[in-house]
């Protein structure tokens, strides 16, 4: 009997831990879809101005900020697998205290 105890109280901090765990990455994924956003327009704006003069220093700035674009995606992507990865960790706890 204190043996179960002194685990469930293990699960449950392991439990918190994963849930702190989990509104961390919410704020963070909240941040990088704002960014993400941002720079979305910027690249946008790139790819017209590259599109309108023809220069290469325009096309440049247009992969730049392409570049950009598709760190922040990966990122989201990263973000994802963690928080499903948390959620299953989340779950085989919350089943093991019945």
């Amino acid at each position: 009997v204190g043996r179960t105890i002194r685990c469930m109280g293990r699960l449950e901090t392991k439990l918190f831990e994963i849930n702190d765990a989990l509104e961390a990455l919410a704020e963070e994924e909240r941040l990088v879809e704002a960014e993400l956003t941002h720079h979305r327009h910027i690249h946008d704006d790139a790819l017209r101005d590259a599109a309108v003069s023809g220069w290469q220093s325009d096309r440049m700035e247009a992969e730049s900020t392409g570049a950009d674009v598709a760190r922040f995606e990966r990122r989201l992507r990263e973000i994802a697998r963690k928080r499903e990865k948390l959620q299953g960790r989340q779950r085989r706890l919350m089943d093991r205290l019945g």
